[in-house]
């Protein structure tokens, strides 16, 4: 994928916050190759977009000021996932860094464990491809509240979680799933939205076929 040098500067900040649990301000410039203040606008700008928040700040030294350390947000990590070339880059990593991001990620050790590892990674970056709403957020500059992170958070978890081949065709994964309560309760509790929608649309295509029917 070929980046215009300011989407290359924003992709090579996301990746080093996505790569990374956090990063301190003073050395994010350095590790980009760009001056101090080159750096900061770039550290500045993410802010503001919403894409990294800052973690936490350490006491100054004596006369100096306090070290602030910043960190990926969801809507960060869906833009890194997004500008990444295929497939995307260090994702493992990046899951095994950012545990409380997704309840996928919050169990990749389980997964892991079990062997199935793999096959949550190549379907993560899918996953956020496909959402519509992360579209919306990263490149149509759509408002997003927080009530809309957390959907986004469902949505992407449910992509991955609820995929009725994978499950079907990988009994090792649908093990995992099925002995963690809270992996087994969100993929029970999908389900069983799919079915209350699909019998929802079932009804309401058998009273549009009988109303057809009954016409002259």
């Amino acid at each position: 994928m070929q980046y215009r040098t300011s989407e290359e500067n924003i992709w090579k900040t996301l990746s080093l916050l996505a790569q990374n649990k956090e990063y301190a301000q003073k050395e994010l410039p350095k590790a980009l190759g760009k001056d101090y203040h080159t750096g900061l606008r770039y550290i500045q700008k993410l802010e503001k977009e919403g894409d990294i928040e800052l973690a936490r700040t350490e006491s100054p030294d004596a006369g100096g000021k306090a070290k602030k350390f910043y960190r990926i947000t969801v809507k960060g990590f869906i833009k890194y996932v997004f500008l990444s070339p295929k497939p995307c880059l260090k994702l493992e990593e990046v899951v095994q860094n950012h545990p409380d991001m997704f309840l996928t990620f919050t169990k990749f050790g389980q997964f892991k464990k079990a062997g199935v590892a793999q096959q949550i990674l190549e379907v993560i970056g899918k996953a956020v491809d496909s959402n519509r709403l992360s579209y919306r957020m990263v490149f149509q500059k759509a408002e997003i509240q927080p009530h809309h992170v957390e959907l986004i958070k469902q949505q992407i978890d449910k992509a991955i979680l609820v995929d009725y081949i994978l499950l079907a065709k990988d009994k090792n994964l649908a093990k995992v799933c099925k002995a963690d309560p809270k992996l087994d309760h969100f993929i029970t509790t999908e389900i069983n939205k799919d079915i209350r929608e699909a019998k929802t649309i079932l009804e309401r295509t058998t009273g549009y076929l009988d109303w057809y029917a009954s016409l002259s």
